[in-house]
């Protein structure tokens, strides 16, 4: 099976309950087909449920819905698989919603998960070390990355400078700040899941790097949900979890 899932980062990591269901159900793994802008970031490399990761045009801002049927069509064609395309319609929480489209239970829970390498971890090790960061330190995200409508005046972000001063608020001087201190292309995403594995604290918007925490049972010390308490009704995690969400940013 190919599973067509042109969606973001975050949403990826909320495939993997039913990515494990499946396999465990029918014993096989299935392609997916993400979209092309992330290719290289390394996110679902070590996937234990994946046997190949494609790639298609992102039908909000490079195609349609139409034109990436007909490319996951091709696709699926090519490697004589039967193609399976996962469009999240409003109201419905994806994690529940994949598991359905998936046609299976939820395995073991419905645990999200992130997949670590040996090398991941090396080349977060070293980057920590390289810049001094030995000692406590908060990790710190500001913008999301996010363009378009999903994101349109920047409503999924947080304020330049404030996660910084929430740091110091808390008493943490030293802050990893991704998009400052380093770019999100500059190595595999999964280590930079390592970086902020290893934070004292956690500051970050509804992003890719929020569903990684949940996933490692790392405590989320503040999680913005700029776009309100209906987006996150409909990504926030299914298991138990530490985290503190806010709607809006409190004066510092």
């Amino acid at each position: 099976m190919l599973i067509v899932y042109p969606h973001g980062l975050g949403d990826l990591i909320m495939l993997t309950p039913a990515l494990r269901a499946y396999y465990r159900r029918t014993g096989n793994k299935v392609s997916v087909a993400i979209l092309n802008r992330f290719r290289g970031c390394g996110l679902l490399d070590n996937c234990p449920y994946i046997e190949d990761i494609l790639y298609v045009k992102d039908p909000w801002n490079e195609s349609s819905r139409a034109g990436v049927r007909r490319e996951g069509r091709a696709l699926a064609k090519r490697r004589n698989l039967t193609p399976l395309w996962v469009w999240h319609p409003p109201g419905e929480h994806k994690i529940v919603y994949n598991l359905v489209m998936l046609g299976v239970e939820p395995f073991n829970g419905f645990n999200t998960e992130v997949y670590i390498s040996d090398a991941d971890r090396r080349i977060a090790d070293k980057w920590l070390g390289d810049h001094g960061f030995t000692d406590a330190y908060g990790f710190v995200q500001t913008s999301t990355g996010v363009r378009g409508k999903t994101n349109a005046g920047g409503k999924k972000d947080l304020t330049p400078g404030w996660g910084a001063r929430y740091m110091r608020h808390h008493g943490v001087e030293q802050v990893v700040e991704i998009g400052i201190d380093f770019q999100y292309d500059e190595m595999p995403i999964p280590a930079q899941f390592v970086i902020m594995a290893c934070a004292e604290r956690i500051c970050i918007p509804d992003s890719v790097f929020y569903h990684a925490a949940c996933a490692l049972n790392k405590k989320v010390d503040l999680v913005f949900f700029g776009r309100g308490k209906g987006v996150y009704e409909r990504v926030h995690p299914m298991h138990d979890v530490r985290e503190t969400v806010v709607w809006s940013l409190p004066t510092l």
